[in-house]
């Protein structure tokens, strides 16, 4: 963050110097436009800059009144005052005139000259300005003091010369000060924007930090409450499907006790040695249960783990027995149909198999709750996948119902936890099998698990 806020800064402070550095360009070529206006009066010479030689002393710079009465009036004279005049026509210019080497006023634009009792004694500029004028006279092409940014200056001075290269006059300049007020301004206005854009930058750095750092605050907030409800998932998830291979161990439990209340027939014998191997399976496979949960808190997936081939249909068939026993047969009717009639082998782990059948099971049951009815599961080979099925003559669900059954916690039951079918469909599409409904109200409900058979 801190290297953001210095590279806009940076930044701020690039744009910064390159309009500076644009108005100095500004400066400067304004100041060489000025320089073009005194060349355009001075050079290349004129026919008409003769009269110069004769109304003033090139050396002293005084002024010769007879001379200078005599020859105001003529052509060449006027063309002088044009060639001054024009000087103002190009409007950053306030005054133009034309002065001698002593510093008397000969021409000054937009003045008409005047005879020379008068003019005389004739203007004449003040002391501080001679030094300029002297030094424009050896030469010196738009000297002058007084700038207010040195490519711009108050008064520009340049030299008249004659065609033998000697120096008549000397033309000044006024700069309108409207010029040196525009510039400032301009300078002004960027200094201000800088500032602007800097505070502008640190407010948003600022407000941008802060913003970040709420971010972070909730992200780490949003994550806690994350983990706790997948915590709260999690932990009913276990509750939930632990709760079916104890059902099935206390079916067999009451079994046993009965068993063992009558005589020591090879029978009971026999049912007491399936009970125990159930009891073994089931506590097996809540063992495995818990471990499978550990397993997913610490996010191994499906795909890493190497499932054997297992008979789907044996174990779908020996689900389906197993938990008719403990129907009532005069409430419950429980129809077993393997289709295909033989194995049909698939990669899936038998208990997370075990779990979804118990699942569909238990939910085809309870749909029936309080009315007589039937349950159909049936187990067959399609398109290179196994698909058992579980149907009920339950009420059947509406629309808005199916598109939320897989919902984690949604359930239509108080008593219910809303995970069996959530956690059955994820187990499914873990192995690349799937988990579809079929239900219409009045109709029933169809639930059919499709696994990708065993290659």
């Amino acid at each position: 963050m801190a290297v953001l806020g210095l590279m806009l800064l940076a930044l701020n402070m690039g744009v910064f110097g390159l309009l500076r550095l644009l108005t100095r360009n500004q400066e400067r070529y304004l100041g060489e436009y000025l320089e073009l206006v005194g060349r355009a009066i001075a050079e290349p010479p004129r026919d008409y800059f003769w009269v110069l030689e004769v109304v003033a002393d090139p050396a002293t710079g005084e002024v010769y009144e007879d001379a200078y009465q005599t020859y105001r009036d003529s052509i060449d004279w006027r063309n002088l005052e044009d060639s001054v005049s024009g000087a103002l026509r190009e409007g950053l210019i306030r005054e133009a005139a034309l002065v001698s080497r002593a510093g008397y006023v000969l021409i000054v634009a937009g003045w008409e000259s005047v005879a020379m009792d008068e003019i005389l004694p004739l203007e004449r500029l003040p002391e501080e300005e001679l030094p300029a004028i002297e030094e424009a006279w050896d030469g010196a092409f738009g000297a002058g003091e007084g700038a207010a940014t040195p490519p711009v200056r108050d008064l520009l001075y340049f030299p008249l010369r004659n065609e033998l290269g000697q120096t008549l006059a000397v033309i000044r300049l006024d700069v309108d000060p409207e010029t040196h007020a525009a510039l400032e301004q301009v300078r002004n206005r960027q200094l201000l924007g800088f500032l602007a854009a800097t505070a502008v930058l640190v407010a948003l750095w600022v407000l941008t930090a802060r913003a970040i750092h709420r971010a972070i605050h909730a992200e780490r907030a949003a994550s806690q409450a994350d983990r706790l409800r997948s915590l709260g998932t999690l932990t009913a998830g276990l509750a939930h499907e632990i709760r079916n291979p104890l059902g099935i161990i206390q079916l067999q439990i009451e079994e046993l006790r009965g068993a063992l209340a009558g005589p020591a027939t090879p029978e009971v014998k026999q049912i007491i040695k399936e009970n125990l191997e159930g009891l073994h399976e089931e506590t097996r496979r809540i063992r495995n249960l818990t471990g499978s949960f550990l397993q997913f808190s610490r996010q191994e997936g499906a795909e890493e783990e190497q499932v054997p081939a297992i008979d789907a249909a044996g174990l779908a068939e020996q689900i389906v027995k197993m938990w008719a026993k403990g129907l009532d047969p005069e409430s419950r009717r429980v129809e077993w149909k393997n289709h295909s009639g033989e194995e049909l082998h698939v990669r899936f782990p038998r208990d997370r198999l075990t779990q979804i059948l118990i699942n569909l099971l238990r939910n085809a049951d309870e749909a029936l709750a309080g009315r007589k009815g039937s349950i159909r599961v049936s187990v067959g080979q399609r398109a290179g996948a196994v698909e058992i099925s579980v149907a009920d003559d339950g009420p059947g669900m509406d629309a808005q119902t199916i598109r939320r059954v897989f919902d984690p916690f949604f359930t239509t039951r108080p008593e219910g936890t809303g995970l069996g079918l959530s956690l059955s469909r994820t187990y499914a599409e873990a192995y690349g099998g799937s988990l579809e409904v079929e239900s219409s109200p009045g109709e029933g409900t169809i639930f059919t698990l499709r696994v990708p058979t065993a290659r």
